[in-house]
This record gives structure tokens, C-alpha cells and sequence, in this order.
């Protein structure tokens, strides 16, 4: 245990020595922070650091479904849409497990509207009890003249869904000829929001391509860095099938830095470890899975934690 500004100056010498040596630096973001705190994130690694190594844990394809939709307007299904709309078709998701709130709100939309709900996916769901069709698997094209006479329809789709998999997807609802709007199932508290701040190598900020190459996330773990800077995540811990495995990967980096708040397997490996203040104990944004901006006030002052913009400040200054 050190103060605040030991620990600070340890970190800042050794960035600022690693920039004069022309040394590689790698940075790994979180989507459980803030997107003030993502944007600057971001901000530090391409502006002060000099480096596109910058990513995160991500979930969901967001990047090709906007990029499907490319020139398509209306087409982003909001949380009210779920209730509000005629019919809802499940792709690959357990949304009672994975997302209570928007399997509440199909749920609601059932009852009170009687839309039609159709459900494609591996196993048994709840979805299924009230299903105006159930398919196990992924063959949701044979559901096509079931879905053609609905006058509109919402799609949420998981993760399983990526590349030219979701694009053959769009492709499928295009051919439909009804409104179609998508909701693309992003795990975590801020995922949409570290995308739409730029916590990728090849996007920017508002998903402006970046034009420069860089590192994704399991390949700065895996490359020997001058330095690596890890904010709210845990990418050394092992796991198989999900489930940990094991104390960790051995680290790569010669100089590891973690800001988060628990001793994680990733922390225990580091250099310097900065306590990071919950979600709780910030002020903030964050976006929610279906793109909506929701507020973080401040609930309670503690002693010893940072926010992680607070943090990346007192770095900034030192």
C-alpha cells in the first residue's frame, strides 16, 4: 500500500518514460464505465499516449448491424417498441435470464395487446409458454409467411449472430416487405456505450472509422507491451465454457497498471493497482442495450476509491 500520489507518479513516470523511448502501449476498456469516462479513455490513449491499441470485452455485433443498415432510417428498436409493437421475434436469446426488463416488457405487450410472439432458439425459454410459434435451433426462415402476414415486426437477436450471419438477417427482414426494426442484445451495463465512444481500434467516437490499424483485446494480452493499461476489466482471468479456471494467463506487458474495484485475477498481476469508485458512487451516463442515454448521480462519498475520471485526470496532470 502507497498514497494516491505515489502510486500516480509510479504510473506517470513510466508512461512518460515508455513515450520517449518510442515504446508500444496497449489500453483495455471497460463497458461497465461511464461514457464520459470511455470517451476520455479513448481520448488519453490516441491523443496522449500515441497509440490505436485501445478495446474492450465486447458482446453483441452492434458495428455490422449499423453497418447493414447503412442508409436505413427508423430501423433501431427502442424498449417501447417491445410493447407497443405488433410482433416480436426472439433470436438465440433467453431473455427472462439475460434481459428481465425487455422479457417484461414482450411479456406486457402480450397480454395487454396480444401482439404475436415467435421465438427461435437452441433451448426451452420462457418466451415459449405464449409463442404464436417455437422453433428450436436457428432456422428462423421458415417462420417467412408467418412474419410476412404481420404488419410490423421487432427482431432481438444475441451474440450468436455476427457477420455474415446478421447480415444474411437483415437481408431476411428486408425480403419481408413489412417495417422491420432491430434490437441488437449487448451484455453489461455500458457495451452500446463503449462502442458509440470509440473503445474499439478501428472506430472512432460515433463509429467513424479510425483508419489506423491496431490491437484487439486478445491480442494485447497476448503481446509483449511496454506497457498495458487496463480500466475496468478482467482479461487475464482464464475461463472455459465461462466458468474461471484457474488463477490467470500469465501477463505479457512489462508494466501492467489496473484500475478497477476488486482485486481481480488481472489486478493481483499488476505493477500498480488504483481502487476505482462504483457505479454508484459517480456522476455520469451510461447506454442502454436498445441505444437510450440513462443518468448515474452520485448516491453516496467514500474514502479511498476514485472515479475512473477522476483518475485518468490526476494522471493527465501528472
Amino acid at each position: 500500500e502507497v498514497s494516491w500520489s505515489r502510486a500516480l507518479e509510479a504510473v506517470a513516470q513510466k508512461f512518460t518514460q515508455t513515450l520517449a523511448e518510442g515504446g508500444t502501449f496497449g489500453v483495455i476498456g471497460s463497458n461497465h464505465t461511464t461514457n464520459e469516462e470511455n470517451f476520455y479513455l479513448q481520448k488519453f490513449a490516441r491523443q496522449v499516449l500515441k497509440t490505436n491499441h485501445i478495446d474492450h470485452h465486447r458482446t453483441g455485433d452492434m458495428v455490422t448491424l449499423l453497418d447493414a443498415l447503412s442508409g436505413k432510417t427508423a430501423k433501431l428498436a427502442t424498449v417501447a417498441d417491445l410493447y407497443e409493437r405488433k410482433a416480436i421475434l426472439v433470436l438465440g436469446a433467453d431473455l427472462a435470464l439475460e434481459h428481465p426488463m425487455l422479457s417484461y416488457q414482450v411479456r406486457a405487450n402480450y397480454r395487454h395487446h396480444q401482439a404475436h410472439i415467435y421465438v427461435v432458439t437452441p433451448q426451452a425459454v420462457r418466451e415459449d409458454k405464449y409463442a404464436a410459434a417455437v422453433v428450436r435451433g436457428r432456422a428462423y426462415e421458415s417462420l417467412r409467411d408467418k412474419l410476412q402476414a404481420e404488419p410490423e415486426l421487432v427482431i432481438l437477436f444475441d451474440d450468436t449472430y455476427k457477420g455474415d450471419d446478421l447480415r444474411a438477417l437483415v437481408d431476411f427482414a428486408e425480403s419481408l416487405a413489412i417495417p422491420v426494426k432491430f434490437l441488437c442484445l449487448l451484455d453489461y451495463a455500458n457495451s452500446r456505450g463503449a462502442l458509440d465512444m470509440g473503445l474499439t481500434p478501428e472506430l472512432l467516437p460515433g463509429y467513424e472509422p479510425s483508419g489506423q490499424p491496431g490491437m484487439h483485446l486478445g491480442e494485447m494480452v497476448g503481446a509483449p507491451l511496454n506497457a498495458l493499461w487496463v480500466v475496468g476489466a478482467n482479461p487475464l482471468k482464464q475461463s472455459r465454457d465461462g466458468v474461471p479456471s484457474g488463477p490467470g494467463a500469465p501477463r505479457k506487458a512489462d508494466f501492467l497498471v489496473v484500475q478497477d474495484m476488486f482485486l481481480t485475477e488481472t489486478a493481483q498481476q499488476a505493477d500498480v493497482v488504483l481502487p476505482a469508485a462504483s457505479a454508484y458512487e459517480k456522476n455520469g451516463t451510461v447506454t442502454n442495450t436498445s441505444g437510450e442515454v440513462q443518468r448515474l448521480t452520485r448516491a453516496i462519498n467514500t474514502m479511498g476509491a476514485k472515479t475512473d475520471l477522476e483518475i485518468m485526470g490526476f494522471l493527465a496532470r501528472e
